[in-house]
């Protein structure tokens, strides 16, 4: 299950995160998240696009969505002079900022892409409200 989280808590997610990723399925329920306009919140999904999975907007989000979404990979911290392992795991950082007031709903899929006839191994579905 994602970590809806204040971008200043990521270290925390961090840590949360690998309880929720031993606790994933392949579809979790739709989740709720508050914003207010202005307001980042960071989502942080497990993954490894060495394997050709990738977390996605399968859809474009409408030019008159309440909020924006950015999704960048984020590295797992290594230690000290350590160069990152080759094939290691990477979380998705999803980045939502509330852009309006008003309510959206927001699908991410965990797929290879060039598999199109089957369906993702992972979805999320956000129902975002913006005040």
């Amino acid at each position: 299950m994602p970590i809806c989280i204040p971008a200043a808590w990521r270290t925390a997610a961090l840590l949360a995160l690998s309880t929720a990723a031993a606790m994933g399925d392949a579809h979790t329920p739709q989740e709720s998240v508050a914003l207010r306009v202005g307001e980042k919140k960071i989502l942080l999904l497990p993954g490894n696009p060495t394997t050709g999975y990738a977390w996605s907007l399968p859809e474009p989000l409408p030019e008159n969505a309440p909020v924006s979404v950015k999704l960048t990979l984020e590295p797992p911290a290594e230690p000290k002079g350590k160069a990152p392992l080759c094939g290691a795991p990477l979380n998705t950082q999803v980045t939502l900022e509330g852009l309006r007031r008003g309510n959206c709903t927001i699908v991410l899929t965990y797929a290879r892409p060039w598999e199109k006839d089957r369906p993702p191994a992972q979805t999320r579905t956000l129902a975002v409200t913006v005040e």
